[in-house]
């Protein structure tokens, strides 16, 4: 997700990644734990997935656009590069997808965890996996020249200050939708919506590329209006997962 967000910027990673991501954990936890609407649920889903496919085609056209005055290498690499990011991630989406399904079936049964010990463990597995991604991908980057770890100490105290302030940030998120997810009976919306509205974060971080990032800008009259297309798609998209519960068929 991280080199698909580097290759091809915060408007296409997060609607195409995080979107993907959502679509495969709301089917695959309704499976699981099914809960709420179903119509609503995979309507909203069916939504979600046009507004992936859109944000494809727009930053499609948006390379192709940008190609259109550069000579054959130029465009060759354009079209490289658009198809890396959109198959980055597509890859990050279908890995974060299965990861809140896994964690519903680790909560399940007398020795199944609690929202506080998987958060923990969570925890645990990022810092130990942290040491292998990190060095592997320093040595191989997605994008740009090789580094060392020398090369990671010579950032500044403000910037390894703020990779931490992101790291708290993501764990008490994570942490708040791991027990809202295991809230009582009565009070859930249940695993699928629960991780569908905390996909929300979708919405900011394409808004962020585009709006404050200007990551399409120079795109067009019609890169503009597929951008404006996806937004309606994912955000009532959206909608329709968080009412499901509202209207759960008995």
């Amino acid at each position: 997700m991280v080199g698909a967000i580097a290759v091809a910027g915060m408007g296409v990673g997060f609607p195409i990644g995080v979107g993907l991501a959502l679509v495969v954990g709301v089917i695959w936890n309704y499976i699981v734990n099914p809960q709420g609407n179903p119509y609503l649920l995979f309507a909203g889903v069916a939504l979600v997935v046009a507004a992936i496919i859109v944000d494809a085609v727009a930053y499609r056209a948006l390379a192709a656009s940008k190609s259109v005055a550069g000579d054959e290498a130029d465009i060759a690499a354009r079209k490289a590069s658009t198809w890396k990011g959109i198959k980055l991630a597509i890859i990050g989406g279908v890995l974060m997808g299965t990861f809140y399904p896994l964690v519903e079936i680790g909560k399940k049964g007398e020795s199944g965890l609690g929202p506080y010990a998987v958060g923990f463990v969570f925890s645990l597995g990022v810092l130990i996996s942290v040491f292998f991604f990190n060095l592997y991908f320093m040595r191989y980057p997605i994008e740009g020249s090789r580094l060392t770890f020398r090369d990671y100490l010579k950032g500044s105290a403000w910037v390894h200050l703020l990779g931490i302030i992101g790291g708290m940030i993501w764990i008490v998120g994570s942490l708040s939708n791991f027990v809202a997810a295991s809230a009582p009976k009565a009070l859930q919306v249940g695993p699928a919506i629960s991780y569908a509205i905390g996909q929300g974060s979708t919405m900011v971080g394409a808004l962020w590329g585009v709006l404050a990032w200007k990551e399409f800008a120079g795109g067009g009259v019609r890169v503009n209006r597929l951008l404006f297309f996806m937004f309606m798609f994912y955000l009532i998209g959206l909608v329709l997962v968080s009412i499901a519960p509202l209207y759960a068929i008995n």
